[in-house]
């Protein structure tokens, strides 16, 4: 008889930076995090940044997957308001940062998640084949209704 192999876990949505709204984690809590609950791969994306930029919260990502390849998978986030720029972010994010999705939150950035603003977003991804995350269950932002 051979032992069962454990699962593979993945954790697909899990955040590093601080948030405006006054929670936080650093790669090493992240991981010191992973390592305690069996999880051997996370998908990380920036929270809600103090300063409103997103550029510099995806830099951060980039650099925490450079430093762990082996667990770390990172999600571009981008505000869909910022429009012509939210798309050059994503590219950048995309492009120069290897990040390999984006990361939407509706209710924090007060957009509807089926609005048109949205949508070059969604085509940039659909054109590369590439996840979108979507945070979800909030009326009117972005429930399933």
């Amino acid at each position: 008889m051979t032992a069962a192999k454990s699962p593979l876990l993945i954790d697909a949505h899990a955040h590093i930076g601080d948030s405006l709204f006054g929670v936080g984690q650093s790669v090493d809590e992240l991981l010191a995090a992973m390592a305690a609950n069996g999880i051997a791969r996370s998908i990380v994306s920036p929270l809600k940044p103090v300063g409103y930029h997103f550029g510099p919260e995806n830099d951060r990502i980039a650099a925490a997957v450079q430093a762990h390849p082996d667990r770390l998978a990172g999600f571009a986030r981008v505000d869909p308001w910022q429009r012509g720029a939210a798309l050059t972010e994503l590219r950048r994010a995309l492009d120069d940062l290897r990040l390999i999705g984006l990361s939407l939150h509706p209710f924090e950035e007060q957009f509807a998640a089926n609005d048109e603003l949205v949508f070059p977003l969604l085509e940039l991804l659909q054109e590369r084949r590439l996840p979108l995350l979507l945070a979800g269950g909030y009326p009117g932002f972005s429930h399933p209704s």
